[in-house]
């Protein structure tokens, strides 16, 4: 969709996504940190532990043995708040309490597409996405594609299940067949 913006210095033009496909994706950053999904990723890709020990103490039971006795960065609940989707979601939500929502033709469609023998991103990850998005009040516009018989990397090749319900996502998200 292409929507005008009004505003200095002038109009100006955005592009609206009709669909967004999650592909196996870590979308709850927390719970992906303390089950240490990809040997410490969340911690790595954000450069901090949580601040939160109890957190850090679960990732510990999992692997990340010297977590606990890590200090986190001074702005380590920023970090992590502002990179989680499920987070940010439910953020949005809570801040939006009472507010008008948003019209539906707005809203892109939102596709969390996961094998479910996913041994290195648990589909329990858009598991939860979905559950915030139905919390948000967008549960019909995501579609939770947990794909049996397939794993993380099966996104890749056009000859899987996978694949085919990425396309079927975007298929109706753009309203044409790909």
């Amino acid at each position: 969709r292409d929507v005008a913006l009004e505003g200095p210095p002038g109009p100006r033009r955005v592009a609206l996504p009709c669909a967004v496909v999650s592909q196996g994706g870590m979308l709850d950053l927390r719970r992906a940190y303390e089950e240490h999904l990809g040997r410490g990723a969340v911690r790595d890709f954000l450069k901090t532990v949580p601040k939160d020990g109890d957190g850090r103490l679960q990732a510990s039971l999992r692997g990340a043995f010297l977590d606990p006795f890590s200090t986190p960065a001074d702005d380590a609940d920023v970090r992590y708040q502002a990179s989680d989707p499920v987070a940010l979601l439910r953020a949005a939500t809570a801040a939006a309490s009472g507010a008008t929502t948003v019209p539906a033709n707005e809203v892109p469609l939102f596709g969390l597409v996961h094998g479910a023998e996913d041994g290195n991103v648990p589909s329990s990850q858009s598991q939860a996405f979905f559950e915030a998005l139905a919390a948000a009040g967008a549960g019909d516009r995501a579609r939770l594609r947990l794909v049996l018989g397939e794993a993380h990397f099966e996104h890749l090749d056009p000859a899987t299940a996978c694949w085919r319900e990425t396309l079927g996502v975007l298929s109706e998200g753009f309203g044409i067949d790909l």
